[in-house]
This record gives structure tokens, C-alpha cells and sequence, in this order.
């Protein structure tokens, strides 16, 4: 549906929100409190719609703090770094693990000082450290919370 896309002056976005560029900017645009609040409010009316998963630095915190359950899906920069790495290879992007790992630390201590809504995890949020597993473990974590969620249970990682 239309609704689960983000457009940007009219123009769908996906694949692009995860290109270096938007990367290494995020994190300087995200200061700027107007541009905050309207994303805020966006992200907000999208959940408003129904059920949606959301990913993002303050979605526990601050876009969605009363959301039925919060992960926060966390790494080591170096874990974060390799990742991005093997991923703009995959993508055939020039760029060096180094390079990436400066500019994912760099991105981290921006976050983490904000005064705006600064990155860390909500107080009733589930951290889940991805150091040292693949995707599909991680998804099969989340999937066994969740269906304990639903169950009403509590899930052990």
C-alpha cells in the first residue's frame, strides 16, 4: 500500500535511505529540531495506521514510547562497521573497513551527545547484542520474542 512508503518530494525512497551518502548526514540533519519533529510526526501518523515495525536510533525513546515492544538491536562499532563494509562491497562501492568504522564512531558520539533526543536504548526496552551472530539468528531471536510477546510470556535470549 501506499502508505508504508516515504516519499520525498514526491518520489518513493527505500534502497536510497541506506546509501553512505545519506550515512554520513543523518546524523548532522538529525540535530536540526524541525527536521526532527516533522520525521517524528510522520513516523508517528504511519504507526498510527496499525501494527508497523520501525527502525531507527530514538523509535523507543522518543518517536514510539509506548509501542508494545521495543528492541534494541545493538553491536559493538567494530561488528556495525564490518557489516556496512561487506555491504557496500556487495553493493561494488570503493570504500575501506577503516574509513567505515571512523565514520560509524563518528556517528555514534554525534548521536549519543545530542541534546535532542541523544541514541540510547528506552528503560522497558529488550537490548539484543548482535556481536558475533548472522542475520538469520538475530531474526530468529526477534521472532522467538515476539511470539512470546504475543503469548504473553517472557522470552530468554
Amino acid at each position: 500500500s501506499n502508505s508504508d512508503r516515504v516519499l520525498v518530494d514526491g518520489i518513493s525512497v527505500g534502497p536510497e535511505l541506506r546509501e553512505a551518502e545519506v550515512d554520513r548526514h543523518v546524523s548532522l540533519v538529525s540535530r536540526v529540531s524541525s527536521v526532527r519533529s516533522a520525521l517524528v510526526a510522520q513516523q508517528r501518523r504511519m504507526a498510527s495506521e496499525g501494527r508497523i515495525i520501525v527502525v531507527g536510533r530514538d523509535i523507543g525513546t522518543v518517536v514510539l514510547p509506548n509501542a508494545d515492544l521495543k528492541i534494541y538491536i545493538t553491536a559493538s562499532s567494530e561488528e556495525r562497521s564490518r557489516r556496512r563494509w561487506k555491504e557496500f562491497q556487495a553493493q561494488g562501492r570503493e570504500t575501506d573497513y577503516q574509513s567505515v568504522l571512523n565514520e560509524t564512531r563518528a556517528r555514534d558520539d554525534v548521536d549519543t551527545q545530542r541534546d535532542d533526543s541523544p541514541l540510547k536504548p528506552a528503560e522497558d526496552a529488550w537490548v539484543l547484542d548482535t556481536d558475533g551472530l548472522t542475520g538469520d539468528e538475530v531474526v530468529d531471536l526477534i521472532v522467538q520474542r515476539v511470539n512470546a510477546e504475543a503469548q504473553g510470556g517472557i522470552a530468554c535470549a
